[in-house]
């Protein structure tokens, strides 16, 4: 497993903790400190002004204590070298991705897209694409 599939198997641990929170302000105020990573790690802030964001870090521990229960000691060392920040910022792209699929209509008669993954080259150069389909009229994008 590459370090890449590490940080989405993460992030999709996260994701699906952050979703069955059951307080909504306890999601929101996570959802804050996402954005907050983000906004720093775009920024370029030296370490002693990044945030420290002690209650997402936590949630990201807590998943990487669960995906390490699935891996074997190899596996499990790449899986302890990837910093909370890179699952943090995964983690809030694909939520975003998420919103921005959540909201996307159709243009023609403006019904729901639905999201479709599908897989674009081959071999090394394969790539997962998203394309959006229209059930009601049958349209299809690319992004």
């Amino acid at each position: 497993m590459t370090r890449r599939k590490h940080v989405d198997a993460l992030a999709g641990i996260v994701e699906r903790t952050l979703d069955a929170h059951a307080v909504p302000r306890a999601r929101r105020l996570l959802d804050v400190e996402l954005a907050w990573i983000e906004h720093a790690a775009s920024e370029s802030l030296p370490g002693e002004k990044r945030p420290r964001a002690l209650r997402i870090r936590r949630v990201v521990e807590t998943c990487r204590d669960e995906h390490l229960a699935s891996l074997d000691a190899d596996e499990g060392l790449v899986a302890l070298g990837i910093p909370w920040e890179e699952v943090a910022l995964a983690v809030r792209r694909r939520r975003r991705e998420r919103a921005i699929a959540a909201r996307r209509r159709c243009p023609r008669c403006e019904s729901k897209m639905e999201t479709l993954e599908v897989r674009e080259g081959s071999g090394r150069s394969q790539a997962i694409k998203t394309h959006f389909r229209c059930p009601a009229c049958g349209l299809g994008t690319r992004t």
